[in-house]
């Protein structure tokens, strides 16, 4: 007779219940805890989150630079409306440049780099926090027709780069870089620009890049330029991102495949191999804005559901319509899925980041107001460890 099943079913069960997991399928019975922290009068959209120094930066649609504090226990902004210390005005039109304001790290200090006009031209703005504590703004030298910075992360223990698309005097849009201090060394890359991430720990970034006709993933060695194909799969690869993962001790790469689904990567005997593309267990067939982020020593992803995707002004596939915010995990061999949102309204919801507060990293995402087509800023629970 064996003994063994009452502790095993036993066990089984209270897995289940501290991990929210409904089955071996990995579709998650957690209860979603999500609240509106903005200031419901104010258009508060696609902020960017500082979890080392517990801030957020976003611009308004005044073109106002704006920098609020978060508290480090709940995440809640301080003040509501995000109008903490005004950094900067004159910023050109989000929409139009197809990013807001980011966060920069590097030489152990913090900057925010966005996209300035001046007399009407994109141009690449910074601003530093000096020992008072105030935000200092200029517009970089050489700065001039180049827009939608983004920054190095904050493993970043080098100069500061920042990532952009600049305009050459011909008219060609094109990928650029370089450390944000010095525009001598500005990089530059031929190719239509479709956004790129800064790579954990390495002077280097990955990219999307059509190669035979398919989009593939490469990585761009930020000091020599060089360019390496990662991927070689015949789906079209959109919006990549590579991070050093704890839970496999070695970088791994997400990609977005088309609009429909996220694929994950790794290194297995040397080669970037496929194993794992995620479907979220949902009705809403499209996915958008995905990233990766890490709690209690595994990997994560966050990404958008939508019911449709559409090109709004600069940004393209963006969510249109109801949408849904989802995690799943990365382990093809122990499938994760949760819902975060609020599943009882349906809504247009975008782009979700990670904040880590004391007891566990939260969602923070925008959320159409139907009702006042105002944007409000909402903060979703993971109910994840730190």
């Amino acid at each position: 007779m064996n003994r063994t099943w009452k502790p095993l079913l036993l066990w089984t069960t209270v897995v289940m219940l501290l991990t929210g997991l409904s089955g071996a399928d990995g579709v998650d019975s957690f209860v979603p805890d999500d609240q509106i922290v903005s200031d419901p009068t104010v258009d508060l959209v696609n902020p960017e989150f500082d979890s080392l120094w517990n801030r957020l930066v976003w611009q308004d649609k005044a073109g106002k630079l704006w920098v609020a504090d978060l508290d480090e226990s709940t995440g809640a902004l301080i003040p509501p409306d995000g109008r903490g210390r005004l950094v900067d005005s004159g910023l050109y039109p989000a929409q139009l440049s197809g990013n807001g304001p980011e966060w920069v790290y590097g030489n152990n200090t913090i900057f925010i780099a966005y996209t300035k006009s001046v007399n009407g031209v994109p141009s690449l703005g910074a601003a530093q926090i000096n020992a008072r504590g105030e935000w200092i703004p200029k517009v970089l030298q050489i700065g001039d027709h180049r827009w939608r910075p983004f920054g190095s992360p904050a493993s970043n223990a080098r100069e500061p780069r920042i990532l952009y698309v600049r305009r050459s005097p011909s008219g060609q849009k094109m990928l650029a870089w370089r450390k944000l201090g010095n525009p001598i060394t500005e990089k530059t890359l031929p190719i239509m620009p479709a956004g790129g991430r800064w790579i954990e720990d390495e002077p280097a970034f990955v990219t999307a890049y059509s190669i035979d006709g398919i989009s593939q993933v490469v990585r761009v060695d930020a000091d020599t330029g060089q360019v390496s194909q990662i991927t070689a799969d015949t789906d079209n690869k959109i919006a990549p991102f590579m991070w050093l993962a704890p839970d496999h001790q070695d970088y791994v790469l997400l990609s977005q495949l088309g609009t429909t689904k996220v694929a994950i990567y790794r290194r297995i005997n040397r080669e970037w191999t496929r194993v794992y593309e995620i479907s979220l267990p949902t009705d809403k067939p499209y996915v958008s804005s995905p990233q990766p982020f890490i709690s209690g020593g595994r990997s994560y992803i966050s990404v958008v559901a939508a019911e449709s995707l559409q090109s709004v002004g600069a940004l393209t596939l963006h969510p249109i319509g109801p949408s849904e915010i989802w995690l799943a995990g990365i382990d093809p061999a122990a499938p994760f899925f949760r819902r975060v949102d609020d599943p009882s309204t349906e809504a247009n919801r975008t782009s979700p980041s990670v904040y880590y507060t004391t007891s566990g990293p939260v969602i923070f995402y925008n959320q159409l107001d139907d009702s006042t087509g105002r944007t409000l800023l909402r903060r979703a629970a993971t109910g994840l460890p730190l």
